[in-house]
């Protein structure tokens, strides 16, 4: 049976991929117009994080709207599910994202990488897939957040520091300039996570970088958790620990070109929810933003939100 929403709305951050979504957003309107596939399409054009939750707020209120289509890549997704984990869960619509952000991570699951390869896959769904959520929580402070992609700390954050100072204009090798700029200064964490419920743990004075992952990808296609699924009720935890820096570059740059980290060095554990400690303290880096600090408590809440990918 074929999806059925007629009256959506967009929110669309014409500031995403370094400004060129304003740019994008006129011939996806139309093409959106020219498939026939809705009634009527409102526009919420949002500038700022602030400005995307107050217009979900308003979207579903309104009860005119079906769907909320997302322009703007995996930052304005992310804002949109934070903003509908903020209501009653029977107020909350689905979300159609289409790629336009820098990276699409989330998107790259699911071989959407263009506006024609989203469309196609919304007319032979069925249903919305359902996703679990990711929720972060600092255990020392007041910061929440619900993470649908992944939260990264370690090297993984001093990356996106560098990378939010070209302001990801050179898209994807922003990422590379990052990676050689942070590598040189970086020292390695002494870590410990408590995991399943408290009965197991994993220690390192020695860590790199460590991600927690609902999807598998991180940073456009930088494949940091192949075996990670959206909805199966796990987080996938890895990290890199006791190795070089040669090695250590050499699995990180191997996770950048899209391929399985197989390395001495890679820690992998599957879990529903766990606890991290980091000396000094990780700076939390959840679905690309740099927000919160360890210790960080996370945990799986299953089937929250409704995406059509």
């Amino acid at each position: 049976m074929a999806l059925n929403y007629k009256n959506p709305a967009i929110i669309c951050n014409p500031n995403a991929m370094g400004g060129k979504v304003k740019l994008l957003f006129d011939n996806y309107y139309y093409k959106l117009k020219e498939s026939n596939l809705f009634n009527d399409i409102a526009v919420f054009v949002s500038e700022s994080k602030e400005g995307a939750i107050k217009a979900v707020d308003t979207i579903c209120a309104s009860k005119e709207r079906d769907l909320i289509i997302t322009v703007g890549g995996d930052g304005t997704i992310s804002t949109v599910v934070n903003a509908l984990m903020k209501l009653d869960k029977s107020k909350r619509l689905p979300i159609f994202p289409l790629p336009s952000g820098s990276g699409n991570s989330l998107l790259r699951d699911f071989n959407v990488l263009t506006l024609e390869d989203a469309i196609n896959n919304y007319k032979k769904a069925e249903a919305p897939e359902k996703f679990d959520l990711l929720f972060v929580e600092e255990i020392e402070g007041n910061f929440k957040y619900y993470c649908i992609n992944v939260l990264g700390m370690g090297f993984i954050s001093d990356v996106v520091v560098t990378v939010l100072k070209f302001n990801k204009r050179f898209g994807a090798l922003s990422y590379f300039i990052g990676i050689f700029s942070s590598l040189g200064k970086f020292k390695p964490y002494d870590t410990k996570i408590v995991y399943d419920g408290g009965t197991n743990e994993y220690k390192s004075s020695k860590v790199f970088f460590l991600t927690v992952s609902n999807t598998k990808r991180s940073g456009g296609k930088i494949l940091v958790a192949p075996e990670a699924h959206h909805n199966d009720g796990f987080m996938d935890v890895v990290a890199l620990h006791d190795i070089g820096r040669f090695r250590f570059l050499k699995g990180f740059l191997k996770a950048f070109r899209g391929k399985r980290i197989k390395d001495k060095g890679r820690k992998y554990i599957r879990t529903d929810s766990l606890e991290i400690y980091a000396s000094p303290k990780f700076y939390l880096m959840p679905d690309g933003e740099l927000e919160g600090t360890s210790p960080v408590r996370v945990s799986v809440i299953r089937n929250e939100v409704e995406l059509i990918v």
